[in-house]
């Protein structure tokens, strides 16, 4: 993974859109409008929205099954999904539970 954790909303923000403009160079970034669908403002398509998969992929080790790909319609969108699984794979693991007494007594 490229970016140390934790990511704040707009730096993720600035790179997924970084990486629309690497997948669809005739983006303008300051043009694009965050809440609405990538389709509705520019030509991007299903193989652009895979390609915007496999970069989200090699960047921060996220996979994003086809199923969610909807989830990166957007810039908004793809940004509150990937906060929410960056942060899930950023939290600490659950601290060991204390060993029950009747558990140590039978040892």
């Amino acid at each position: 993974m490229s970016d140390v954790l934790p990511l704040t909303p707009e730096a993720l923000r600035a790179t997924l859109l970084q990486m629309l403009v690497t997948i669809a160079p005739d983006i303008d970034p300051a043009a694009v409008q965050p809440d609405v669908e990538y389709r509705n403002q520019f030509d991007f398509d299903s193989m652009d929205l895979f390609h915007l998969a496999l970069a989200i992929h090699a960047h921060w080790g996220v996979d994003v099954p086809e199923s969610q790909y909807r989830e990166l319609l957007s810039l908004d969108r793809g940004t509150a999904y990937l906060l929410g699984r960056l942060s899930a794979v950023s939290r600490p693991p659950a601290p060991d539970l204390p060993e029950s007494p009747a558990a140590a007594s039978a040892t």
